[in-house]
């Protein structure tokens, strides 16, 4: 039975993401049982709650842990209780995960420690070496998530040969993406407050981008062809811009200032089966608000389980963690 702990310096560098993309690979790819070990939270709860169709089709468990416990002696336990043993056990750290539990850990189920960071930590190579030393002879590889599409020179000239004159294996990066930051309609509504419009369109499509609708403008059609998976931001008292970005593929329409659309609006958005959110803002209002809309962007969506997965398959070397042909 292989044990795979998943750690990160700090917070929000990708940990759940990539115990449920290493799950998801190992399992797809193997007829290995995984059992995924993550903290206990509202948003795990939520992305479990999500993901469960998708990993019921293939051999992995989701088991959440309480963070207030001591993990050294939890997981073991929760191991131990398991009806059906996994091939693999997969443990998402809680934040602050000492250098002797990992020690404790790794003496009760072998653990290899994987690591991931967020391109902006990675920079301080010095910082990033100093928390690996605490982790001691655990340590199996680091993954640097979230690379910025011009920051690669400077993590091939400078961040990996820093990392690696000091023995520490990068096992890849994977590059930011849209995807994986966006929110689905749903959300969206959520976050803002407002009403979703029972029209019959699907409300559980990922939104990437944000257009807003101004007066004044010459050609609304093409504005809004702009960007694909894009909701459009407009008054609600502007037929004629909603219109438009209706007929060029808008992903959803925001109507902002609380006012209802009309009827002939109402009617081409369920025709072509576009959702429609009724926000009480104004239109600046909206666009503050959706300013922190990544905040609130989870792993609650198997698009983006799909999204992270197929570039950990095309960017990251796993094959002295994971063996898939034993």
């Amino acid at each position: 039975m292989t044990s795979i702990l998943i750690t990160a310096p700090t917070a929000q560098s990708g940990k759940t993401t990539l115990a449920l993309s290493l799950a998801h690979n190992i399992a797809n790819n193997s007829n290995k049982n995984v059992e995924v070990f993550i903290p206990s939270s509202e948003s795990h709860t939520d992305i479990t709650s999500s993901l469960e169709t998708t990993f019921q089709n293939i051999n992995v468990h989701i088991s959440i842990y309480p963070i207030e416990n001591n993990i050294t002696d939890t997981i073991p336990q929760m191991i131990k209780n398991l009806e059906t043993k996994p091939d693999i056990n997969i443990i998402e750290s809680g934040e602050e995960l000492s250098s002797d539990s990992i020690s404790k850990l790794n003496s009760a189920l072998n653990t290899q420690v994987l690591a991931i960071t967020d391109y902006p930590q990675a920079t301080d190579t010095e910082k990033i070496k100093e928390w690996i030393d605490t982790l001691e002879s655990n340590f199996s590889g680091l993954i640097i998530n979230k690379l910025p599409q011009y920051r690669k020179t400077t993590l091939n000239n400078d961040i990996l040969p820093s990392l690696e004159s000091s023995k520490i294996s990068v096992l890849g990066t994977i590059p930011e993406n849209r995807n994986l930051i966006s929110a689905s309609i749903d959300d969206i509504s959520q976050l803002l407050g407002g009403e979703l419009i029972d029209n019959g369109a699907p409300t559980n499509s990922l939104i990437e981008y944000f257009l807003v609708g101004t007066f004044g403008m010459d050609n609304g059609v093409e504005y809004f062809k702009t960007r694909n998976k894009a909701a459009a931001i407009i008054r609600a008292d502007r037929p004629d811009v909603q219109m438009a970005a209706l007929h060029s593929g808008a992903s959803c329409l925001i109507l902002t200032n609380d006012i209802n659309p009309i009827e002939y609006v109402l009617n081409e958005a369920q025709e072509l089966e576009t959702p429609i959110i009724l926000a009480k803002l104004s239109t600046e209002e909206t666009m503050e608000k959706l300013e922190a809309i990544s905040k609130y962007s989870s792993l609650n969506h198997k698009e983006k389980l799909m999204t992270f997965s197929s570039m950990m398959e095309s960017s990251v070397d796993l094959s002295n963690i994971v063996d898939l042909n034993n």
